[in-house]
């Protein structure tokens, strides 16, 4: 699990975001039809590629707006919900075009915790290749403990910058440092 101690906010908010921000040359970036989210693209040489897609589960506007620029700003496919029954109900209708790769996970959400919607997830075998990055303003053992027993890989503590958050999604989808 990767650990690190990282500014976010706090704020309830009522309805899923889908945020496109310009990528680089060479990246994929959202596209803002249908569910916001591209899952081929072309790559610098021409081949298509797929672009990683993240899942945000935050209740607070602030730290969705935060984690979606910081990603696209890396040519990352964000999609972001305020609680994770919104979350699983988009995957369950199929408004996603895939299961993301990395799910960002706040613990603290109003209708499921991160550790039961992280439970839930594992429990589905299609959720398998799925890393979970869990972020919160818990920076103890026990809710890092918790979080790895939930299946979770990596644990980041609010707050947090651009920077560090670059670097667990970099790393746990095992991508070249931006």
């Amino acid at each position: 699990m990767t650990d690190v101690t990282a500014p976010g906010a706090g704020g309830p908010a009522n309805a899923a975001e889908t945020r496109s921000i310009p990528a680089p040359a060479g990246h994929c970036r959202a596209n803002g039809q249908n569910t916001g989210v591209v899952s081929i693209c072309r790559g610098e040489d021409g081949e298509r590629a797929r672009s990683p897609l993240v899942m945000v589960i935050d209740d607070s506007p602030t730290v969705r707006k935060l984690v979606e620029v910081g990603l696209g700003r890396a040519g990352i496919a964000v999609v972001s919900y305020p609680d994770g029954i919104q979350a699983l109900r988009a995957v369950g209708h199929r408004d996603l075009e895939r299961l993301p790769d990395l799910l960002v996970l706040d613990l603290e959400l109003p209708t499921m915790s991160g550790f039961e919607i992280a439970r839930h997830l594992r429990s589905q075998p299609e959720w398998n290749q799925t890393r979970i990055v869990i972020l919160s303003r818990y920076d103890g053992i026990i809710p890092r403990l918790k979080a790895r027993l939930s299946g979770t890989q990596a644990y980041l503590s609010k707050p947090f910058t651009t920077q560090m958050l670059m670097d667990v999604v970099t790393t746990s989808l095992g991508l070249a440092r931006w």
